[in-house]
């Protein structure tokens, strides 16, 4: 009896392997298999899309993928909304730059790169935007980073400095430095 129940087993098995192989076969031809991209094949202009395995562009005019892979507007561009959930990304007039979250545009009171299109504050300060109800406008204000931090690359918040380090700009870029009086070891130190 169970040698019975083994052999259909078996052969039940044996069935589902055929018919699976017959499926793909039928499918897929002679041995054509779909290709997939793989997430770190996609260009800095398009987004992996998980459902279809592949890289897509954004679909909107000057949009670009976030890390999460949602399209946004390009930074200088902000929604408008034509349609309900349909929009287009419009570009900011010059001496403005879009908002964080790309809805609305704000006057930049310091300077502006126009070819980033956005605002520009003094070196060791980062953007604050801020509302102003009687004139229905945004604006970005710098504001000094508090001590032993220095802005973001995109201006938008302070970075902060641990142990014994201090914020310094080497060659137009900050970092957290050592500070003079503590040795540093590196490995080719130790050559």
């Amino acid at each position: 009896m169970l040698k019975k129940q083994f052999n259909s087993y078996f052969l039940e098995g044996k069935l589902f392997l055929y018919v699976f192989f017959l499926l793909i076969t039928c499918i897929y031809g002679q041995k054509e298999y779909p290709s997939f991209d793989l997430p770190s094949e996609c260009s800095a202009s398009e987004y992996f899309d998980y459902s279809s395995l592949t890289c897509r562009a954004c679909e909107i005019n000057n949009a670009i993928p976030d890390e999460n892979g949602i399209c946004s507007c390009k930074f200088g561009y902000y929604i408008n909304h034509v349609i309900s959930s349909f929009y287009t990304c419009t570009a900011c007039d010059i001496n403005y730059s879009s908002t964080a979250d790309r809805k609305n545009c704000m006057k930049c009171t310091y300077g502006y790169n126009e070819e980033q299109k956005s605002c520009t504050c003094p070196v060791g300060h980062y953007i604050v935007e801020e509302y102003d109800v009687n004139e229905n406008s945004y604006y970005a204000v710098c504001k000094e980073c508090p001590e032993n931090s220095y802005p973001s690359e995109d201006l938008s918040s302070c970075i902060y400095c641990t142990g014994d380090t201090k914020p310094a700009l080497i060659k137009g870029k900050y970092q957290c430095s050592c500070y003079d009086n503590i040795l540093v070891v590196t490995l080719t130190n130790l050559k």
